[in-house]
């Protein structure tokens, strides 16, 4: 029985990168929502872990609650493209729905999740520990299987239909193994033994009475294999349809699914958008978007030779950018798929531009690029758009800044813009633009300010000559024709006074945060300027919900206080998996801000830390302690310590890995210790099985909760492995001074 534990971890950690790749299409990929998502999963996995019912027969209980996930998953996948609805293409989540929806999202498949291992742990022989074990294990195959195989290869419906199918599957397997294995063979014996004394009828009420399930859950486990099989077979069209209620108000062109990101390709009128995760990314034709981003930095530029653009959104200006004398063009964006896949739309608009010589696209991270190609690049083009979440905020922190200085030559230009405001700028756009500005003045000697449709920085080493005079007569010299970005409107767009009175309002923000990779808080100044210019007022009740939900969260901690002065195990397991989930959000997001590759090698991190707990409650649940007491507070402050080392560690820029596999024994060894820790309280708290995994869910959801929402985006990186040393150590403490307190006599 043992392997459908394996099978169940195997399937969770597969849905869980799934649904959460689309959730990102849904909340832009923000981390908040990646953090509430997660807390969402591992809260209601505790309470099913907890508030599962006593039944006569729990491994009948289980086996149909492992059917019910295989047919829920694909629901909640297809429920969750809908609540697209509520949040339209391209707008950014209000902080309700960021909170609201994924609770609501994750509700059911999750508890089934919980509910599905409690009630495992009450089948008769079978260890607890062993089954965290296999089911830790299955989670570890899961994320190698879902990042080396399934992802980019298999659309991710199809990926949690057939997995599904598969789970329902075995478990149908299991359920009638004895009447198709074990009864046969015995029958056989028997037939061969006594074949002229006995009946063939009389074998049937024995034959009956050996199955692992009678007949009723038999069928209903029939009745939901049919209808996973059936939601596999019709995955096409289904998934078309859900794909069309989300982008409800564009017709759909195409839509691919990479390992890095889901990109869909739209309509509206005449103009195609491109959405990747749920962010827009560029949109053409728009000769006003595409001659500004173009134009303003090579026109600055005396003889731009060789120019780099970030991102795919820089495709559709192609055609513009070799309207001056550039001698090499490259484009680099990591999704070599997504650039095959958008190539045919892109090429009737720009007139054999991809098919020109100088043109050359490059599949590799950006950040990664220009850090092997120092003084190379005469113009760098940023393309990527606003910095709406942590996979964009990257390429505008003071570390990219840094690396593209590195890769200009001398005299060289970098340009990027952002959204704004042309004559008045509001508090929180003033502030999140003063952000970037001061960003990159801490890195870039020269930065100039130019007013469009969007705020263009322009950076550089040495002074950048906006002379309108000399812009002109590049203009002409280069015999441009351009439809928007005319001779007349150089004057206008350069004079002075315009320059001056936007870098006067930024200047009015000294204190405004230098945005950075172990303190990102540019995708939140973003999103605040967001709310304050789209979301009606009632969105402000957001914050008054986060509070609400810690207290609700603190509330249930308090009802549980006595449990744990009785059971102090449960409160540090509650206090591992609390600092556990931080260090894994921490270490997700910081391998991110790095690499750029989340999305795709999430499953891969996701697995290294399972495989910790795979082996740490293996091999623990293979040992009797003498002193598991002792031995439980030892791992609980060992965790802290590894906490502390990453905070000293962290603002180190040195010891930080380059790559994954260093970050993947960053999430293995605390994986190690936090999964030898329930085989060791199981063994103290004998019986409490269900509580202790409850506690260690409740734990990891909170500290998901807290680390995506609060810490990271407003403490940054190094604060956030203190907070959790902190817990750690503090929990030993606390769960002494309980033991201490019950042991005092009245």
């Amino acid at each position: 029985m043992y392997f459908l534990f394996f099978a169940l971890g195997f399937y969770a950690t597969v849905s869980q990168v799934i649904l959460f790749r689309e959730l990102a299409a849904v909340f832009l990929g923000h981390e908040m929502a990646f953090g509430v998502s997660l807390a969402a999963w591992l809260l209601w996995g505790g309470w099913g872990s907890r508030s599962h019912r006593r039944t006569d027969n729990p491994q009948r209980t289980f086996l149909i609650t492992l059917s019910l996930i295989g047919i829920v998953v694909p629901l909640t996948a297809l429920l969750i493209r809908v609540s697209k609805l509520f949040t339209p293409a391209g707008h950014i989540p209000g902080l309700i729905p960021s909170l609201f929806f994924p609770f609501l999202l994750m509700a059911l498949p999750c508890w089934l999740l919980g509910a599905s291992f409690a009630l495992g742990t009450k089948v008769p022989n079978k260890s607890a520990g062993l089954i965290y074990a296999f089911e830790s294990a299955g989670a570890f195959a899961g994320g190698l299987a879902v990042t080396s195989l399934f992802l980019g290869r298999f659309p991710a419906f199809f990926i949690l239909t057939a997995g599904g199918a598969a789970l329902v599957l075995a478990v149908t397997l299991f359920s009638f193994s004895r009447l198709f294995v074990v009864i046969p063979a015995k029958a056989g014996i028997q037939a061969l033994n006594s074949l002229s004394k006995r009946k063939f009828t009389d074998w049937i009420p024995a034959f009956a009475g050996m199955t692992a399930l009678d007949t009723s859950p038999k069928t209903l486990v029939l009745i939901m294999m049919s209808m996973s099989v059936a939601l596999t077979i019709f995955t096409h069209r289904i998934d078309a349809l859900a794909r069309r209620l989300q982008y409800k108000d564009y017709e759909v062109l195409s839509h691919v699914e990479t390992r890095y990101e889901n990109s869909t390709l739209v309509q509206l009128d005449k103009l195609n958008i491109l959405f990747q995760n749920g962010v827009l990314a560029t949109q053409f034709p728009d000769p006003a978007a595409e001659e500004e981003m173009v134009h303003w930095p090579l026109l600055a530029h005396p003889q731009p030779q060789r120019v780099l653009a970030l991102g795919l959104g820089a495709l559709p200006a192609v055609k513009e950018i070799f309207k001056h004398p550039v001698g090499q063009l490259e484009v680099v964006d990591p999704d070599e798929l997504a650039f095959t896949w958008l190539s045919p739309f892109i090429r009737p608009f720009q007139k054999r531009a991809l098919d020109d010589a100088r043109f050359n696209y490059r599949p590799a991270d950006g950040r990664a690029w220009i850090k092997q190609h120092a003084q190379t690049y005469d113009i760098i083009l940023q393309t990527l758009g606003d910095p709406v979440n942590a996979q964009r905020n990257r390429f505008f922190t003071k570390e990219f800044f840094t690396a593209a200085k590195e890769a200009l030559k001398p005299g060289g230009l970098l340009a990027f813009s952002i959204s704004s405001s042309e004559n008045y700028l509001p508090p929180e756009v003033a502030l999140a633009n003063a952000s970037l500005f001061k960003t990159v003045a801490a890195v870039f000697p020269r930065v100039e300010i130019l007013h469009g449709s969007r705020m263009i920085l322009l950076a550089s080493e040495t002074p950048i000559s906006l002379d309108p005079a000399l812009l002109i007569g590049r203009y002409e010299k280069r015999h441009l024709k351009n439809k928007i970005l005319v001779p007349e409107l150089l004057p206008y767009s350069l004079l002075p006074e315009r320059r001056s009175a936007a870098k006067k309002r930024i200047e009015e923000f000294p204190r405004a945060p230098v945005n950075s990779d172990l303190s990102p808080i540019s995708h939140v100044l973003v999103w605040r300027v967001w709310l304050a210019k789209f979301i009606a007022p009632i969105y402000f009740l957001g914050p008054l919900i986060i509070v609400f939900i810690l207290a609700w969260m603190t509330s249930r901690v308090w009802r549980i206080r006595r449990d744990w002065a009785r059971h102090k195990s449960e409160l540090l397991l509650f206090s591992m998996g609390f600092s556990g989930m931080i260090l894994e959000v921490a270490i997700l997001l910081l391998f991110q801000a790095l690499s750029g590759a989340l999305y795709w090698q999430m499953g891969l991190l996701f697995s290294s830390f399972m495989l910790g707990l795979a082996g740490g409650s293996g091999l623990s649940a293979k040992v009797t302690w003498n002193k598991p007491s002792l031995l439980l507070n030892g791992l609980t402050l060992s965790l802290g310590a590894y906490s502390f080392a990453g905070w000293f560690l962290i603002q180190k820029t040195s010891f930080l890995p380059e790559s994954a596999l260093g970050f993947c024994m960053g999430l293995f060894i605390p994986g190690v210790m936090i999964g030898a820790a329930y085989p060791i309280a199981a063994q103290i708290e004998a019986g409490r099985a269900a509580q202790l995994y409850a506690a260690d869910l409740w734990g990891s959801a909170l500290g998901a909760f807290l680390a995506g929402s609060c810490l990271i985006p407003l403490l940054g990186q190094p604060t956030t492995f203190l907070v959790s040393g902190l817990a750690l150590v503090g929990s030993v403490f606390i769960a002494g001074g309980m033991s201490a307190l019950r042991k005092r006599p009245s």
